[in-house]
C-alpha cells in the first residue's frame, strides 16, 4: 500500500510544481493566477528553483576522486577503529561498528512522528556513554522542541536496546523543514 501523497496547505499537489520546475512545463492560466498569490505554491517554488540550481551546478562540476581515494576507503572497510565493544564475556567479546550504532541511531529518529529524514554522527565515548549529533527534516508546523525530544528519549531507547551501549549527549540540529 503506498503512501498517501503530500498536499501543500492550499490543496496544490507539489508533484505538479515539481514537473512545472523541472521539465518546464508552464502552468495553465487558472494555476499560474493562483500560484502569484499563494504564499504555500511560492515557497515551494522558490525551495524547487533553488534546488534545480543546486543541481545544475552540481552537474556541471567536474569533480575527481583524490588519487587515493578507494585506498582509503577501503582501510575505513577495513579498519577495526570503529568497533565500539558492547560486552566481553568469558568466550569472547561482542562488538559493533560506529555505521552500525549510527544506523540504529537514524531509524530511531524516522520512527518519530513529523521526522521525515534524518542522519547520524557519534561523536566521543565518555564515562556518560556515545554522543550522538543528529540532522533532521520535520514537518511544518509542529513544536520541534518536542519533537527533538520525542527524538532524543527513541535514540536513547534504540541504541542502548539494540547494541547495549549508554548514550549520554544527543545533540538534535533541525535543519529544513517539509510539508
Amino acid at each position: 500500500m503506498s503512501p498517501e501523497p503530500m498536499i501543500l496547505p492550499c490543496g496544490t499537489d507539489p508533484r505538479t510544481l515539481v514537473v512545472q520546475v523541472f521539465d518546464g512545463e508552464p502552468p495553465d492560466a487558472e494555476r499560474h493566477a493562483h500560484q502569484a498569490s499563494c504564499p504555500h505554491c511560492l515557497a515551494t517554488l522558490t525551495s524547487l528553483r533553488s534546488l534545480e540550481q543546486d543541481v545544475e551546478r552540481s552537474a556541471a562540476e567536474c569533480a575527481a576522486a583524490p588519487a587515493d581515494f578507494v585506498r582509503r576507503v577501503m582501510a575505513r572497510v577495513r579498519s577495526a577503529d570503529d568497533a565500539l565493544e558492547v560486552s566481553s564475556e568469558r568466550h569472547g567479546a561482542t562488538t559493533v561498528t560506529e555505521a552500525l550504532v549510527t544506523r540504529i541511531a537514524r531509524l530511531a529518529a524516522m520512527d518519530v512522528p513529523h521526522v521525515t529524514f534524518a542522519l547520524a554522527e557519534l561523536g566521543t565515548r565518555g564515562p556518560a556513554g556515545l554522543t550522538v549529533s543528529l540532522r533532521l527534516v520535520v514537518e511544518y508546523g509542529v513544536a520541534l522542541h518536542d519533537v527533538a525530544a520525542a527524538v532524543r528519549r527513541r535514540v536513547v531507547h534504540q541504541v542502548t536496546r539494540n547494541a547495549g551501549l549508554p548514550v549520554g549527549v544527543i545533540d538534535v540540529l533541525v535543519e529544513e523543514l517539509s510539508g
